[in-house]
């Protein structure tokens, strides 16, 4: 038995779950659907950033934001995957 299991656990098994979900589908070439994409966020001035994991940097709003980790990406679909979930590409950022 576990010494340590945190209390939001099994919360965050279903958030790998979708994501692994998501992941295979994206493997196999299959986009997100306009429905999925309309629940996503668009971001504006978006941009890859390289950190110490690939993420999107950009705006929502008038708001800044960094995604964590970016798992896909198809620019000309308009779309990310990333820990949050699908992400719309607006206009992207300067280079």
């Amino acid at each position: 038995m576990a010494c340590y299991l945190p209390a939001d656990l099994p919360e965050q098994v279903i958030v790998l779950r979708t994501l692994l979900g998501r992941l295979d589908r994206v493997v196999s070439g299959v986009s997100p659907t306009e429905r999925e994409l309309a629940w996503g966020p668009v971001v504006d001035g978006w941009a890859p950033a390289a950190l110490s994991s690939p993420a999107i940097l950009g705006t929502v709003g008038d708001r800044a934001v960094l995604t964590r980790r970016m798992w896909a990406l198809d620019p000309r679909l308009g779309w990310a995957l990333t820990e949050e979930g699908w992400v719309r590409l607006g206009w992207p950022g300067a280079r």
